[in-house]
């Protein structure tokens, strides 16, 4: 979390709220591991993630600073579909605004600067 404003006086700091981030979500991680993977509810990871992660074929996962998340994976599709996929999939679920892809496959794709484009599309 970050302060934003007190009263009428903004106190974001866009290079500190960033390094806050970074201690928040772990970008050196390259190998997905469902343990890892951050922002998600104790439920989500229990019921749903169990699906993305053993899924065979193609597959990303998208995720939200709210909390949330979608997935796709599939054996016909090419990897860029599925990405997009996921992504829209994660934009969907209530109250997801703009997701960013976290994984794809068996790595972690989410870097710096997908944080600095996330946050400047919110």
């Amino acid at each position: 979390c970050s302060i934003f404003a007190e009263g009428n006086v903004v106190k974001y700091d866009e290079n500190r709220f960033l390094t806050g981030m970074k201690r928040a979500i772990d970008l050196n991680l390259t190998q997905y591991d469902p343990n890892n993977v951050p922002l998600i509810t104790d439920e989500i990871r229990r019921t749903r993630l169990p699906d993305y992660t053993n899924a065979e074929g193609r597959k990303a996962l998208a995720l939200s600073i709210t909390g949330g998340g979608g997935y796709r994976f599939s054996t016909s599709q090419t990897q860029s579909q599925v990405s997009v996929i996921a992504v829209s999939n994660c934009e969907d679920q209530p109250n997801n605004d703009v997701c960013f892809l976290y994984a794809v496959n068996g790595r972690v794709v989410l870097n710096e600067q997908a944080l600095i484009d996330y946050f400047n599309n919110i």
